[in-house]
């Protein structure tokens, strides 16, 4: 196995999404939980002002801030993990990193941090499960 992604944006909805994954786990198995943060581009007409060494070191503190809570859960119940940080839309992102990784599973949360555009273009969660042949378990 793989393993069990568990796309985290620091939302209450994504902690309920692991915390559901952890409840599922069996640790003698195997399997890892992979956390994944996706962090939206930095917008092109800002990215000429900073050098790349700004931009690579604020997606990582970003996604070390957000990842934090989830990667103390983890410790604390002991189970192997492996936490990533992509870059760009984030259904897009999570269904290239599930494909990449070979997961054998998604289980993510309804509704996360987002913006007004989700209203028009529909969830990350529906975008996902359009995007990915693999089971994803929906928590909400």
């Amino acid at each position: 196995m793989a393993g069990i992604l568990v796309p985290v944006d620091g939302s209450e909805n994504s902690m309920r999404a692991l915390k559901t994954a952890v409840k599922h786990i069996n640790p003698a198995s195997g399997t890892k939980i992979l956390l994944l943060n996706v962090q939206p581009d930095v917008p092109t007409a800002v990215q000429r002002y900073l050098s790349e060494d700004f931009i690579k070191t604020y997606y990582d503190e970003e996604s070390k801030r957000t990842l934090a809570d989830a990667i103390t859960l983890l410790h604390e119940k002991r189970i192997p993990y492996l936490s990533y940080t992509r870059v760009g839309q984030a259904a897009e992102a999570i269904a290239a990193f599930a494909t990449e990784m070979q997961c054998d599973q998604i289980v993510m949360g309804t509704r996360g941090v987002g913006t007004i555009s989700r209203l028009l273009l529909g969830s990350v969660a529906n975008k996902v499960l359009s995007l990915v042949d693999i089971p994803v378990t929906l928590v909400k």
